[in-house]
């Protein structure tokens, strides 16, 4: 079966059907020759060579133009399906009359929704395609969008052990009454730790020499220094902290395990964890996973260079969430955030989602300022705030429905 694309801009809609049903060949229809063949070569970590592409060119504002090249298309293929999602107006007008002109070749038409991958049968023969199920991962989805995650900046995936859920529920229970406290403490640990000594240091304990600390790092010290020692022994009494120390020579704290450290390497890695889990757990009515692909951390080279060689930007994204082939968007706040944040945030989450991306910022604190709000929703992104308040049941119940706002 060969199928037909009209190209379009957004990616999604170029290979739904390909996803959906994998054909033999497909032909996309379009005014760029260049633009349909640099997608061409994105579509090869997809599909291999297991699905022949190629290309017409035609002027997408000439019904006749798009006629001819559709016949031609029809005339020599043996089976031909078309997919009329992502095709312009009068794309749709000229595939009409060449279905019209060419009834005994028995053209299959039909229109895929991105979001529950249900297909329509438009030339209403009663021969529908039949989807597959199909779970596109998020490296898949940047790729298709010309970027892909970095493996070298992008940090392994959480190991949800029964130690790190337990771990994460305790640490949760320091930070939701009063984040701002948090953020405090864990930052003026990160500051002092980004100083550590090498030879000393291992993957769970940092040690830093008191004569590597800046000024600042000595007076934030002193300033929070019984705050810090009341925190660090309470992970201590709670089996998370081996040891630590808050006197010379060093400031030193000896973590449970890696993950454990790596949770208090940032303020805001705290709330990335705990939605992680709450996406990687929820679940239908059937017990099936919401999502297919849920990666944390996700630092996206624009280029789409996965190792080393990152000479055009990167962005990180606390999380991406895949659902299908629909994706959500994750930026997780665990002190106030600004619109400028807010735009940033829209402009990768666009760039590399496309238009059927969710977005989502998701805060400790509720957002009571307006003006944020109205730009929030200006923006198309949801706001799911005050998750501090949040049990974890009805947080888990809010992460599973993300991908329908």
């Amino acid at each position: 079966m060969t199928y037909v694309e009209f190209f379009s801009s957004e990616p999604l809609n170029n290979v739904c059907s390909s996803l959906t049903k994998k054909p033999d060949k497909v032909v996309f229809i379009g005014g760029s020759t260049y633009q349909m063949r640099a997608f061409i070569d994105r579509c090869s970590e997809l599909f291999g060579d297991r699905v022949k592409f190629d290309c017409r060119k035609v002027n997408l504002y000439s019904l006749s133009s798009i006629v001819e090249a559709l016949s031609g298309i029809v005339e020599s293929e043996e089976e031909c399906s078309v997919d009329l999602t992502g095709g312009p107006d009068l794309a749709l007008v000229a595939m009409g009359i060449v279905a019209e002109r060419h009834r005994d070749k028995h053209i299959q038409m039909h229109r895929v929704d991105i979001e529950d991958g249900q297909v329509t049968d438009c030339d209403e023969d009663g021969c529908a395609l039949v989807p597959e199920k199909v779970a596109l991962t998020a490296d898949q989805l940047l790729r298709l969008h010309g970027g892909s995650i970095a493996k070298d900046l992008t940090e392994a995936a959480w190991d949800l052990s029964e130690d790190l859920l337990g771990a994460a529920r305790t640490l949760w229970e320091h930070v939701s009454p009063a984040p701002a406290d948090w953020n405090t403490l864990v930052t003026l640990l990160d500051r002092i730790f980004m100083l550590r000594d090498p030879a000393q240091s291992t993957d769970r304990m940092a040690v830093t020499p008191f004569s590597a600390l800046t000024r600042e790092e000595l007076d934030g010290l002193d300033e929070h220094r019984d705050e810090l020692g009341n925190f660090l022994e309470s992970l201590r009494e709670e089996g998370l902290v081996e040891r630590f120390s808050l006197r010379q020579p060093a400031v030193m704290a000896e973590f449970r395990d890696r993950q454990i450290r790596r949770v208090m390497d940032k303020a805001g890695t705290i709330l990335e964890l705990r939605t992680y889990i709450a996406a990687k757990k929820a679940a239908d009515r059937e017990g099936n996973p919401v999502y297919s692909d849920c990666v944390g951390g996700a630092v996206i080279d624009w280029a789409g260079n996965d190792l080393a060689d990152h000479t055009d930007p990167v962005n990180e994204i606390d999380l991406i969430l895949m659902r299908g082939m629909q994706p959500v968007f994750i930026s997780c706040k665990n002190g106030n955030f600004t619109a400028e944040e807010l735009f940033k945030f829209k402009t990768v989450a666009d760039r590399f989602g496309g238009k059927y991306a969710k977005k989502v910022l998701v805060s400790a604190y509720p957002v009571n300022n307006g003006d944020l709000r109205f730009r929030a929703d200006e923006l198309d992104i949801f706001l799911l705030d005050g998750v501090m308040y949040m049990k974890d049941h009805a947080f888990g119940s809010a992460v599973a429905d993300l991908y329908e706002k």
